[in-house]
């Protein structure tokens, strides 16, 4: 079985990144100051791209299993470690999880990126990002193709 920074890596070359690593992080958004880009920023464009209720709603069931909150939760996840320097037990505290279901959520979203679902709320999240002023890489946006 593959290690999540094996699967990070895979992830950063398929989408045209060359640096490994935590130059991936520093790299991923070119133009973000590093002190601007929070948790609660990601999980404000995450809820406004992927989630159709209320952000209340959202919060309020923290703990719900249905596919829609556990997508949202996972593309979360995943640009919280991609963006932020948080550990995991960091990344899925708001939610009440922990440490492994935060990894677990992301190796399975890396997994199953080649979903045209998954790939269209990729790239929504990151127009949002760039709708918002954020400078997105060109090379970003090779995971559509």
């Amino acid at each position: 079985m593959k290690t999540l920074t094996n699967q990070l890596r895979e992830f950063a070359e398929f989408i045209g990144f060359r640096e490994t690593g935590r130059k991936l992080v520093s790299n991923y958004l070119r133009g973000l100051p590093k002190d601007e880009i929070i948790y609660d920023i990601i999980q404000e464009v995450v809820l406004d791209v992927l989630w159709i209720g209320s952000t209340d709603d959202f919060y309020n069931r923290k703990g719900c299993r249905r596919l829609e909150y556990v997508q949202c939760r996972a593309f979360m996840f995943l640009f919280a470690r991609l963006l932020t320097p948080l550990s995991f037990r960091e990344i899925g505290e708001p939610f009440g999880k922990d440490h492994a279901t935060a990894l677990i959520s992301i190796r399975t979203l890396l997994q199953e990126m080649y979903l045209q679902k998954n790939k269209r709320a990729f790239d929504l999240i990151l127009a949002e990002f760039a709708l918002r002023g954020y400078m997105i890489g060109d090379n970003v946006k090779k995971v559509i193709s």
